[in-house]
Parts: C-alpha cells; sequence; structure tokens
C-alpha cells in the first residue's frame, strides 16, 4: 500500500508533528509512506521511514499525489 500523508514534521514541536513522528515507524512497516511537508527544513530521521517530499500550496506535483492508494491530511 502507498501512503501520501500530509503533516507538520519535526523539527516542529507541534502535536501534530510529534504525533506523526510517533507513528510513521509502524505505519513504514506496514506501507510505502510519502511524507509530504510544507515546511522547508525536516529532521533527517524521518528518511528512515518514508520519503519526504517538500510541497508548495498552489503547485501541488498531483501525478505523483494520485499515484497513492490513500491520502491523509
Amino acid at each position: 500500500m502507498r501512503i501520501n500523508w500530509f503533516s507538520p514534521v519535526p523539527p516542529s514541536s507541534s502535536a501534530a508533528a510529534l504525533q506523526t513522528a510517533a507513528l510513521l515507524p509502524a505505519l513504514a512497516r506496514r506501507a510505502e509512506v510519502t511524507l509530504w511537508v510544507h515546511d522547508s527544513r525536516w529532521s533527517p530521521a524521518l528518511e528512515r521511514d518514508a520519503h519526504v517530499r517538500h510541497y508548495v500550496p498552489g503547485a501541488l506535483r498531483w501525478a505523483e499525489i494520485n499515484a497513492a492508494d490513500m491520502t491523509v491530511y
């Protein structure tokens, strides 16, 4: 299964970023995960479990996004 996951990620200390980082290893054991991040900075540790892609609102890579089985915002 291929999953797109749109969320803040560390180094942001928001609850959503921390929950994403905590959930990611378990999710990655069961699916191919692409993290879509708005911030241009992210923890390199995230790349152990997921592909990390930076996105700019209004310029999304729709072909790549639509190729996944599921997208979570």
